[in-house]
């Protein structure tokens, strides 16, 4: 299957017009494909949000699915990295 046609909107694919929930449809496969097995929960679970085929379970705009990214992210429990700061030895 050509890529063009695998990144269309299933709505857009049987001829309805463009919208932003097909246009995050299309962004979700594509973000889909850069993720790597240790990606974090909450970024796979919008991924899959934007990919779903039902428009309905896409977020409405591209703003509402970056606000929820950003307030996923806010208040993740991890830590995005782990800083390593060399402790000096003691006198």
């Amino acid at each position: 299957m050509p890529t063009e046609s695998r990144t269309r909107s299933p709505g857009t694919s049987s001829g309805e017009p463009a919208t932003e929930r097909s246009d995050l449809y299309s962004c979700g496969v594509v973000l889909g494909d850069c993720l790597h097995d240790g990606a974090a929960a909450h970024l796979r679970a919008l991924v899959r949000r934007m990919s779903d085929a039902d428009s309905f379970n896409r977020p409405a705009s591209a703003k509402e699915a970056l606000g929820e990214l950003g307030r996923r992210a806010a208040t993740q429990d991890q830590p995005t990295e782990t800083l390593r700061v060399p402790v000096p030895p003691r006198p």
